[in-house]
């Protein structure tokens, strides 16, 4: 299966005239170059742009917003190949979806009948146990657990459960107090990210749907100056966090290195440099062309060290 989607910057519009192989009738606007470009892309390629199959609002088709949050376009697009047509059930904008763009989430539904084969599953609940180090959440994670196990104790001191069901009532108690006070910590989020930056982002995800629902112009403008201000909150927050998870790493290798313990060093120096991705830089001659052979690379080389390592004095005496 083929899918291209992405930011195309491609208007399609609703008119498919010759174009009824690549795409509907339900598109949004007028057709631009880049739709056209766009258009015989998928036709060379047998593919379908999802976006102007489905019949939505014109509410639920719109992708990007100007901004100055007048106009909207349908630029952004999902394509599938032709063959898996039949899987792509529905194309739409979910516009609840908080990334503090002026692009809009495009969500594809497809069903599609895998091979029969059985996978185990081997998932570990996390909780956000961060969160413990917020006083305020601390206090109300010791109130639940108190509330819960008085209860749990009446029920034991009764007499009528077997030690397997004491043990089920009581991973119950724990693993649902997780679950209310501190929640299921997602694998997308930071460990340095603190419990107030992440009220702050659902703050802004309400001053995002309070956008989504304007129904005049004026309302949107205040909205949008809320969401704005909003939005600059979460980032000044996420780099206090940062900072602040920098300076703790950065005094943790102060005493590591203090104590000796080179593990917990080099773990810490790790973590603060990240993951070495290798940069393949092509080569180029004097006029800017690229050199593909090891030949001329070489060349290249030996021409360009010597004038970037040598004195002036040295380069004359090298020349010669």
């Amino acid at each position: 299966m083929t899918i291209l989607m992405g930011d195309l910057n491609a208007k399609i519009g609703s008119d498919n005239s010759g174009y009824e192989e690549v795409m509907g009738r339900q598109g949004l606007g007028k057709m631009n170059e880049n739709g056209e470009i766009l258009d015989d892309f998928c036709a060379f390629n047998n593919m379908i742009i999802g976006g102007s199959v489905f019949p939505h609002r014109s509410v639920h088709k719109a992708t990007c917003v100007s901004p100055d949050h007048r106009i909207e376009h349908q630029i952004d697009h999902i394509c599938i190949g032709r063959k898996f047509r039949r899987s792509m059930q529905d194309v739409r904008v979910q516009r609840g979806a908080d990334a503090a763009s002026c692009h809009h989430l495009v969500l594809a539904r497809m069903k599609m009948k895998p091979k029969n084969r059985e996978i185990k599953s081997s998932i570990r609940t996390q909780y956000n146990v961060d969160f413990l180090k917020d006083r305020v959440t601390t206090e109300t994670f010791q109130l639940t657990v108190r509330n819960k196990y008085e209860a749990l104790q009446d029920l034991l001191d009764k007499g009528n459960m077997d030690i397997d069901t004491q043990w089920q009532q009581i991973k119950k108690m724990w693993t649902s107090t997780c679950s209310e006070v501190l929640g299921k910590k997602k694998y997308q989020q930071k460990d340095w990210i603190s419990a107030d930056t992440l009220n702050k982002v659902q703050v802004r995800k309400e001053k995002k749907g309070a956008v989504n629902n304007s129904r005049t112009r004026a309302a949107k403008a205040t909205t949008q100056e809320e969401y704005t201000e909003a939005n600059r909150a979460v980032k000044n927050s996420v780099k206090k966090d940062k900072a602040n998870f920098i300076e703790d790493l950065a005094k943790a290798a102060e005493d590591a290195s203090t104590q000796g313990n080179m593990k917990q060093l080099f773990g810490i120096t790790r973590t603060l440099a990240g993951k070495y991705k290798r940069t393949d830089k092509p080569i180029k001659d004097k006029n800017g062309n690229v050199l593909t052979s090891n030949e001329d690379q070489l060349k290249r080389w030996r021409e360009h060290h010597p004038r970037t390592l040598h004195t002036s004095h040295q380069l004359k005496k090298y020349s010669r």
